[in-house]
């Protein structure tokens, strides 16, 4: 049985087909959605109704189908050639996604197998703070460099369209403007780490059998380094010319 998601179901405009063999993703436009959503239920093939540009992944193909309790995405892991691509669907509603988790569960029956994995609030926030750290970095980096153009210090940008375009738009923007959108940036993130920590991620995996838990001393390495990072990034703040 195919099932088809699309309008008040989905977010930015998409229709999603799930069918016997493939799953596909368009945007057709808002006012034929539900005719196509209707005569995809009906069985016509999803050839002669979506666009060119619709994303076709072949059932076969897909490794893995995860979600976050607390989300309303899926996202799924599939190979394309030699290339491991992943693609996301948006849900609006969690009765939408819990709907189309249901069919995938259904379809990859005795093949995949649904795992839960709750996350640690360590395990949650990662991958925020990495972000927040490099936004932060790159803030102060473009901002030290405005303030070098705009006081008459030279820029190497031989050779570089982009480097040339970067510091045209340093120059404009000048180093508070760089504080102002740099620092937005990281407020961003920073608010990213705090949602983390309140509600980290619950997810639920389908895919083949073992499924590999989080690993604490490989998440301890990982904040070993991020901590290292930080020393390194001070030490550069503190001795930045």
């Amino acid at each position: 049985m195919s099932n088809v998601w699309c309008a008040d179901e989905t977010r930015l405009g998409e229709l999603v087909f799930l069918g016997q063999e493939n799953l596909v993703i368009d945007s057709p436009d808002k006012d034929d959605a539900p005719r196509i959503r209707e005569e995809l239920l009906a069985g016509a093939t999803p050839a002669t109704l979506l666009s060119s540009k619709a994303t076709t992944i072949p059932l076969h193909a897909v490794s893995k189908i995860s979600t976050d309790r607390n989300d309303t995405d899926i996202d799924v892991e599939y190979q394309d050639g030699k290339d491991s691509e992943e693609t996301t669907l948006h849900f609006k509603t969690g009765e939408a996604r819990d709907q189309a988790l249901a069919a995938f569960k259904t379809l990859y029956s005795g093949r995949f197998e649904l795992f839960e994995e709750a996350y640690s609030r360590p395990q949650a926030v990662f991958m925020p703070l990495v972000a927040t750290t490099i936004c932060g970095f790159l803030t102060f980096i473009f901002a030290m460099a405005a303030g070098q153009l705009g006081s008459g210090g030279e820029a190497d940008v031989d050779g570089s369209a982009t480097k040339r375009i970067v510091a045209g738009i340093l120059e404009v923007i000048g180093p508070l403007g760089v504080w102002i959108v740099g620092g937005l940036i990281t407020l961003l993130c920073a608010l990213a780490v705090f949602g983390a920590a309140k509600e980290p991620p619950v997810m639920l995996t389908l895919q083949a059998p073992p499924y590999k838990r989080q690993s604490v001393a490989k998440l301890l390495v990982k904040y070993a380094g991020l901590l290292a990072a930080w020393a390194y990034l001070v030490m550069v703040a503190i001795n930045w010319n």
